[in-house]
């Protein structure tokens, strides 16, 4: 039997996977914390490097928990560093992914 860390991950996006109401909440939030509230984007070898103020924790918790569900192929990776000040996400994936994380944020290659 083959464990579910070890099966492939289908590189698709799929706004299905949320409700019309979860859609909407989601693309609020995404524009909310991408729009406003981020402080910094770091490019990363297989994706990007975004920082929030730590107040935004809670939303980026939600925004990871519909995310992973609409775009299975990313890693997520949420990090408060000591001092608590700011909370830091990587989203990252396969070579391909960062092209995707990439299109979705209005990110260029050149990134502040």
């Amino acid at each position: 039997m083959q464990d579910s860390s070890s099966q492939a991950v289908i590189f698709a996006c799929n706004p299905q996977a949320l409700a019309e109401e979860e859609w909407r909440v989601h693309q609020a939030v995404a524009k909310q914390l991408f729009g406003g509230a981020l402080h910094a984007v770091t490019e990363l070898p297989d994706g990007y490097a975004f920082s929030f103020p730590v107040t935004q924790l809670q939303a980026l918790a939600g925004f990871i928990d519909r995310e992973r569900r609409c775009c299975p192929f990313l890693t997520f990776s949420l990090t408060i560093p000591a001092g608590g000040a700011e909370v830091l996400l990587n989203l990252t994936g396969a070579e391909s992914a960062k092209a995707v994380i990439a299109a979705e944020f209005g990110l260029t290659t050149s990134v502040r």
